[in-house]
C-alpha cells in the first residue's frame, strides 16, 4: 500500500480547490496545482520518526503519576466491566434508525459510544501497564476494521460504502491511530499494519482522489464551519501518527495548511462564531489539535494559527458570550446550558497568555478522548508561552460582538439580582441558523427567564430545504421576535439586521436595529428594534415600532420555559425556581390578546406567549418592560 501511495505522489501533479463561492457546502470547484515544491519543503522538515499526541505508554514518569492521582478510577472501572460484558457492539438496527424512523441520532450515538470505549480502554492499559486490556483493544481495532462503513448514518449512502471522509470518519481515523501510538509495541506489527491498510482504504485514498479532481465527494473543504477543522485534523493527524513515508506525511499538512484557512474566515473580525457555542466547542477543539501536532511536526515552522490573523479575538469569544452566572445564550443549534470547552479554554489561555476561566483541575479524569485529553498531561508548545503576557479581562458591564451584531449586557456583580440579557442582530444565513434576527436572552440570577429554544433532535429534515417549514423552533416563529403580516422571517443573509444606533454608559446601554429586510414584505415599509438595559433601575425594555403601507395584523413573542401567569390587563409574572420578574406590555392601539402555545420539537418545551394587537393597524409600536420583583 506504501509503494502504491508513493508512486502516486511522484508521478501526479496535485490539485487542491479553492472555493468559487463562500458557502457552507460549496457547489462550484475551481483546482489550481498545488507546487511539489511545497511537499518537498514539508518533507524535508518531518521528523523520521513517527509520533502521535503525547507519550506512548512507555513514559512512566507521566502516565504513573496520572494513574496514582486517583481521578481515573472510573475509567479503569469502565474498562474492567468491558473485560466482562464485552465492548459497546456495532449495532445495525440503531444505524438504520435514520432510514426507518427519521432518527439520526442514535446511530451517531451508537458510533461514539464505541469510540469512547475504545479510548477508555486505552488510556486504562496506558495508566496500568500491567496488559489487562491489550488483547480487548485489538480485538475491538479489528472490529472497528470489520465495519460496515464509518460514516454518520446521515451521511451514508451505497456510492460511499468504500469511503468517504466526513465526521465519524474522521474520528474513527483519529481515534484509532492515536491508539496505536500510545500502545506501541504492545501491539504487535500486523495489528498496525493492519489498521494503516484500512486508513487507506476509508479515509487517505478517498480524499487524496478528490485532491486529484476525480471527484467532489468532500466539500467541507471548502466549509468555514466546524466540519473543515474536524475532518482535516482527523485525517492529517492519522497520517502524522501511521505513515512512515515523510513526503506522504507532507502531503496531508500541505492540504490541511490551505484549506484550514477557510476555517478561519468563518469568524468574523470582531471573532464571533455564527454557529453558536456548541459548535465552537467541537470545531475549536480540533482546529487546536490540528494546529497542535502540526506544529510538533515541523518543530514549530509551521502553524496554521498564524494564518489567522484574527486569532486573539476568535479565542476569547466564549469568555465574551457569557450572559451572568455561567449562563450562556443558545444560539443557533447550541444545546440549552451548554457551557465552554475546558479543554479549548485552556489551551487557548496558555497559547497566549490569557487568564481565561479554564478550570484545569477538572481536566484530570477525563478519557472521552485519545488526542485532545492526552494532550493536556503532556509537553506541547503551550509550555513555551509566556505567562499572562496579555491578561485578559472581560468587561464588568458588557461585551459587544458589533460585526455581528451581538451585544451582552450585565449589572453589575453585585447587584441583589442579577440581571444580563443577549441581543443578536445578524442575519439569517448563517451557519447552523436558525431565523432570529432580533431575538434576545433575559436571564435573571441563574435562570433565563426569555430565550431561544436551542437545539432540537436533528432529522432528515433539519438541514433539508424544510428546516424552516417542518419546525417551529428553527424557524422564525419559535423566537422572540415579530410575527409580520401573519408571516415569519425569510431565510438568507439579505435578512438581516442594521445597527442604526449604539449608546453605552455607566448605567444605561442600548442598541436600535432595523430589522424590516428580514421579513421580505413588501406591505412592511419600517420595523425598527430598540432594547434599552437600565442596569440601575434592573429593567430591560423591548420597543418595535411598525409601519404598513396598509393595514395588517401585528404580534410579536416571548418565548419561556419558566411559569407564567397573566397579572391585570397588561402585566405578566414569569417566575422560574427562585426568580421572578414583572412583564409589561403597551401597544399604541391600547387593545391586544395574550395566546399561549406549548411547543415541544424533541428538545426541551417551551412556551410561546404571543402578543398580538387586536386589529389590523398601519403604523403603531409594541412596548415590553422586564422589571424584576
Amino acid at each position: 500500500m506504501k509503494r502504491r501511495f508513493s508512486k502516486l505522489i511522484y508521478s501526479l501533479i496535485f490539485y487542491v480547490f479553492i472555493p468559487a463561492i463562500d458557502l457552507f457546502s460549496a457547489d462550484k470547484y475551481e483546482l489550481i496545482p498545488i507546487k511539489e515544491s511545497r511537499v518537498e519543503e514539508i518533507a524535508c522538515i518531518l521528523p523520521d520518526t513517527l509520533k502521535g499526541l503525547g507519550n506512548t505508554y512507555k513514559d512512566r514518569n507521566v502516565w504513573d503519576v496520572l494513574y496514582e492521582s486517583g481521578a481515573y478510577k472510573t475509567t479503569i472501572k469502565n474498562a474492567e466491566d468491558m473485560l466482562n460484558k464485552g465492548f459497546p457492539v456495532w449495532d445495525e438496527s440503531l444505524y438504520n434508525r435514520v432510514f426507518t424512523e427519521d432518527d439520526t441520532q442514535s446511530g451517531k450515538d451508537m458510533i461514539n459510544r464505541r469510540l469512547k470505549a475504545l479510548s477508555e480502554l486505552v488510556w486504562a492499559e496506558c495508566l496500568e501497564n500491567r496488559n489487562r486490556f491489550t488483547s480487548s483493544i485489538i480485538d475491538f481495532l479489528y472490529d472497528i476494521i470489520e465495519q460496515k462503513t464509518w460514516v454518520n448514518p446521515r451521511n451514508y449512502n451505497r456510492k460511499n460504502y468504500g469511503g468517504l471522509v466526513e465526521l465519524a470518519t474522521a474520528l474513527n481515523a483519529r481515534s484509532m491511530a492515536q491508539a496505536v501510538y500510545l500502545l506501541d509495541d504492545k501491539l504487535p506489527l500486523k495489528v498496525r499494519a493492519d489498521v494503516r491498510n484500512e486508513l487507506y482504504i476509508r479515509a487517505f485514498n478517498p480524499l487524496l482522489r478528490t485532491i486529484r479532481g476525480e471527484n467532489m465527494d468532500h466539500d467541507w473543504l471548502f466549509s468555514t464551519g466546524n466540519w473543515n477543522p474536524v475532518c482535516l485534523e482527523g485525517i492529517t493527524c492519522a497520517a502524522l501518527s501511521m505513515i512512515p513515508d515523510k513526503k506522504e506525511r507532507a502531503l496531508f499538512i500541505a492540504i490541511s495548511e490551505l484549506y484550514v484557512q477557510n476555517y478561519a474566515k468563518g469568524f468574523l473580525p470582531d471573532g464571533y462564531c455564527s454557529e453558536g457555542i456548541n459548535y465552537y466547542n467541537f470545531g475549536m477543539s480540533h482546529y487546536i489539535v490540528l494546529r497542535e501536532k502540526i506544529w510538533q511536526d515541523t518543530g514549530g515552522k509551521i502553524d496554521i494559527f498564524r494564518s489567522n490573523p484574527n486569532m486573539l479575538n476568535v479565542a476569547t469569544f466564549l469568555p465574551r458570550m457569557e450572559i451572568i452566572n455561567n449562563v450562556y445564550p443558545a444560539i443557533a443549534d447550541c444545546e440549552m446550558g451548554m457551557k465552554p470547552s475546558r479543554f479549548v479554554l485552556h489551551y487557548l489561555s496558555k497559547l497566549y497568555g490569557l487568564q481565561l476561566p479554564a478550570d484545569e483541575d477538572r481536566l484530570l479524569g477525563v478519557t472521552d478522548d485519545l488526542s485532545e485529553h492526552v494532550l493536556v498531561h503532556f509537553p506541547n508548545s503551550t509550555d513555551c508561552c509566556p505567562v499572562n503576557n496579555v491578561p485578559y479581562s472581560s468587561s464588568l458591564l458588557r461585551s459587544s460582538f458589533p460585526d455581528a451584531g451581538v451585544f451582552i449586557f450585565r449589572t453589575l456583580p453585585n447587584t441583589i439580582v442579577p440581571m444580563g440579557v443577549a441581543i443578536k442582530g445578524g442575519n439569517n444565513g448563517e451557519h447552523h441558523n436558525h431565523n432570529d434576527v432580533g431575538s434576545y436572552t433575559l436571564v435573571i440570577g441563574k435562570e433565563m427567564m426569555v430565550e431561544d429554544p436551542g437545539l432540537i433532535p436533528y432529522t432528515k429534515k433539519t438541514f433539508s430545504a424544510e428546516r424552516y417549514t417542518a419546525f417551529k423552533s428553527l424557524a422564525s416563529y419559535g423566537h422572540p421576535v415579530p410575527f409580520v403580516a401573519e408571516g415569519g422571517q425569510r431565510v438568507g443573509k439579505m435578512a438581516k439586521a442594521r445597527i442604526l444606533h449604539v449608546l453605552e454608559s455607566d448605567s444605561c446601554d442600548q442598541v436600535m436595529m432595523n430589522i424590516t429586510s428580514a421579513y421580505g414584505l413588501s406591505v412592511l415599509k419600517s420595523l425598527l428594534r430598540k432594547f434599552t438595559f437600565y442596569r440601575d433601575a434592573m429593567r430591560f425594555e423591548v420597543k418595535d415600532c411598525f409601519e404598513f403601507s396598509l393595514p395588517h395584523l401585528f404580534e410579536t413573542a416571548l418565548i419561556t420555559r419558566a411559569d407564567w401567569k397573566r397579572d391585570g390587563d397588561n402585566r405578566i409574572i414569569l417566575e422560574r425556581n427562585k426568580e421572578k420578574i414583572i412583564v409589561e406590555i403597551n401597544v399604541s392601539s391600547g387593545k391586544f390578546s395574550l395566546y399561549d402555545e406549548r411547543i415541544c420539537e424533541g428538545g426541551e418545551p417551551y412556551t410561546r406567549l404571543a402578543i398580538r394587537i387586536d386589529e389590523p393597524m398601519k403604523k403603531g409600536s409594541v412596548d415590553i418592560s422586564f422589571r424584576v420583583q
